[in-house]
Order: structure tokens, then sequence, then C-alpha cells
């Protein structure tokens, strides 16, 4: 059976820069990070024997701000909430609200069919259902009696 695994990509990461980032933390990194904040979004991947389904938490986005693309065995997800500007008279106590870019990337098993991928948004949560292709679903064979 194959398995739908995210990417990492701290795992191309070079060992050293990886300690480095273990042992100071990100604190230590965030004056070489962009402007643009990355964050992950939480996700549920399941299996059935049709299609493996992935659910992403993305509260407050709209669909046009979501961005799924498929390229060779990769499909990535991308959301990006914009920071609102700050008019002056505003005068806050605690601001919470993150803003930034959301992205995942996952590896596709082989036995996706790449061009019958559905996505659908409902209450903050991206589903995106990944159908298998037809000739790798399991089949029931019936036995004859002779």
């Amino acid at each position: 059976m194959l398995e739908l695994t995210l990417f990492d990509p701290r795992r191309m990461l070079p060992t050293r820069q990886r300690l480095f980032s273990q042992l100071f933390g990100p604190a230590i990194l965030r004056g070489l990070e962009k402007e643009e904040r990355l964050m992950r979004p939480r996700v549920e991947i399941t299996e059935t024997d049709d299609a493996y389904t992935v659910e992403a938490e993305l509260p407050g986005f709209a669909k046009e701000e979501i961005e799924l693309e498929v390229e060779g065995n990769r499909l990535g997800l991308r959301a990006e909430r914009k920071e609102e500007k700050e008019e002056e008279k505003d005068n806050y106590i605690v601001k919470e609200r993150e803003h930034g870019t959301y992205v995942r990337t996952f590896i596709l098993p082989e036995d996706v069919a790449a061009d019958k991928i559905e996505a659908n948004m409902d209450k903050g949560i991206l589903k995106v259902t990944l159908p298998k292709a037809e000739e790798t679903k399991p089949k029931q064979i019936e036995v004859k009696v002779n």
C-alpha cells in the first residue's frame, strides 16, 4: 500500500544549519527571515479504497486566497493572509491574528489520478480529495466452485 507523505523542506537543509536551528531555536534566526512569515496549516490525511483525503485548517480564508497546484508528484497548498493596514485611531491592546503565508507540500503516491483531484471549503476546513486511479483500486475476485 502506498501512502501520502508530507514534504518537509527542513530535510533538505544542510546538517550544520539544521543543528544551529535546533540549538538556538527560531528566535535567533528571526533577523534572517524574509518579511513574509510562512506558517503551516494543520492537516489530517486519510485513505479509503477509492481515494486519499487531505483536510487542512484554513479558518478565515476566502477561496480566492487559496492556491492548490499539482506539479509532477507534488501537491502544493498555499494560502495568503495579508495584514490589514492599521489606522492610527485603532488602539490595540492585544493583536494576535496571524498574517502571512500558509504553505504545505505533499508528495503524492503513484496511484493518484491527478486529473480528478477536487477541493471544497467548509467552515474553515479545506478538503482535498485525491482519487485513486481505477487500475490500482482493490478488486474483489469471486471464487467459483467446479
